[in-house]
């Protein structure tokens, strides 16, 4: 009869064990679960504005950023293409000049050259 007491005194220690950590982890949980929540508004109220006024400021600043990196990136996006035309544009000039260096080469080597005309017969 003792014996079958203490296996269920063994039995039920392990239990109310068990019961005990599950609550301890859960208590945990909660616990890391609302601390993160208490961060989070930390980090909301310090951001909301105190009047009205700073929080239009905060969003008018907002606005001309990103505005202003806008207009940075379309810039930058405008002179590339300027960077690419006036690539083409060298590039065109050279070939241009080339050709008027063919040309006057190939006028120089067609010039009627008196030293060798061959008279045409009669």
């Amino acid at each position: 009869m003792t014996a079958l007491a203490i296996v269920l005194i063994m039995i039920a220690s392990v239990y109310v064990f068990g019961l005990l950590f599950a609550v301890v982890v859960a208590a945990m949980k909660l616990s890391e679960d609302s601390a993160l929540q208490r961060h989070e508004a930390w980090r909301q109220m310090r951001r909301s504005p105190i009047w009205p006024v700073d929080e239009f400021r905060r969003q008018r600043a907002e606005y001309v950023t990103s505005k202003h990196l806008a207009n940075i990136e379309q810039s930058e996006l405008i002179l590339k293409k300027l960077k690419q035309v006036e690539q083409a544009q060298r590039r065109n000039l050279q070939t241009w000049a080339d050709a008027a260096n063919a040309q006057a080469r190939l006028q120089e080597v067609a010039k009627p050259d008196s030293t060798n005309t061959i008279a045409p017969d009669k």
